[in-house]
């Protein structure tokens, strides 16, 4: 795929600009492992939605079960 930049990208008009803007270069001058940690969070609530699937399969198993 050829890499296509969208002109709005550049401005302040949308929310996710100016996150990507803003936000997050303030917070690399806060804390420069801040993207370690965002990732790692992101890891956990991978698992704990995982871990909620597989609560919630049981229940409805045991639900059709009864």
């Amino acid at each position: 795929l050829v890499w296509r930049e969208d002109t709005s990208n550049q401005t302040d008009d949308y929310l996710r600009n100016r996150v990507r803007h803003y936000v997050l270069p303030a917070l690399g001058f806060v804390d420069e492992k801040w993207p370690i940690g965002l990732a790692k969070t992101q890891e956990n609530l991978e698992t704990e939605k995982l871990l909620l699937h597989f609560f919630c399969s049981r229940l409805e198993s045991e639900k059709r079960n009864n």
